[in-house]
């Protein structure tokens, strides 16, 4: 899945969503990117409307990624620029260690790499949040009777108050799809990214990568983190 605004031939811009996202979580800002450059703004595979596969792993988001922005036109001023969120900004990082000849710079936004000792109370902490919050195949596997009932369990990860509640709606809107009550009794609500990602992640190349310390980025790399975000 892809969505595309602005002309070809500005300079290309791509936008990589965070984990359980999808495209449209950049809707509602690529319209003012798109004044400059020609914006795509894609679905990770398991995520959005994209499909799901057996196994997911950093080279095969980083192959997608080239492959988007090329079919969208990205490249006809010359390598575009990555932008990733989260999850994503650590596949814009690999893309950018692993293959700097795509890209001409590369923008991080609240992206993690690693956190505090596990052993301690901060690391408890954060492990326990995310085991109530990370996607598993059981819980997201329960389908809604409305979409009401659905849109009220949506939620961020990790848990924080939205600084704007269209925005909040409208991105909680397009992460449901309709699918089959469990007692067959009609349709109900879902959400669209696999549950089961988590544990099909392969992340054997990345740590071989890192293995040795930070890889070496030769290219343009900036790092944002939002002042208030949890």
């Amino acid at each position: 899945e892809a969505l595309t605004w602005g002309e070809k031939g500005k300079p290309g811009l791509l936008l990589v969503h965070g984990n359980s996202a999808h495209a449209d979580w950049w809707s509602f800002i690529a319209p003012y990117l798109a004044q400059d450059y020609r914006v795509t703004s894609m679905s990770l595979a398991g995520m959005g409307a994209s499909d799901w596969r057996e196994t997911y792993a950093f080279q095969d988001f980083a192959e997608d990624a080239e492959a988007v922005a090329r079919a969208t036109g990205l490249y006809e001023a010359g390598p575009p620029i990555y932008i990733g969120h989260s999850f994503g900004g650590s596949q814009v990082f690999f893309a950018a260690a692993a293959h700097p000849e795509r890209m001409r710079a590369a923008v991080l936004v609240d992206t993690g790499f690693g956190g505090p000792p596990p052993d301690s109370p901060e690391g408890k902490r954060m492990l326990e949040q995310q085991a109530r919050n990370i996607p598993t195949a059981d819980r997201a596997a329960w389908v809604y009777p409305t979409e009401e009932a659905a849109l009220a369990r949506f939620r961020f990860m990790p848990p924080q108050v939205a600084g704007n509640l269209f925005i909040a709606d409208f991105i909680a809107r397009r992460s449901l799809k309709r699918a089959p009550l469990p007692d067959g009794a009609g349709e109900g609500w879902t959400w669209r990214f696999d549950p089961a990602m988590w544990n099909k992640l392969d992340r054997s190349v990345m740590m071989g990568m890192t293995a040795a310390g930070p890889p070496k980025v030769t290219i343009p790399l900036v790092h944002i983190f939002g002042d208030r975000s949890v």
